[in-house]
């Protein structure tokens, strides 16, 4: 999905991170809200939908 949308190679490391450190503190509230900004902010750039 993440290709779908037109993210290329050099985001997925990015990716990685994000995914990696949600995983090592699975149970940290704020870390979880961190990341999901971080996701948020990155994904904008790529619409779900690209007409």
């Amino acid at each position: 999905a993440i290709t779908t949308r037109g993210a290329k190679e050099s985001l997925m490391g990015d990716i990685v991170e994000m995914i990696d450190t949600v995983l090592a503190d699975v149970e940290n509230d704020k870390t979880i809200a961190s990341v999901r900004e971080k996701v948020n902010a990155t994904m904008k750039q790529f619409p779900l939908f690209a007409w």
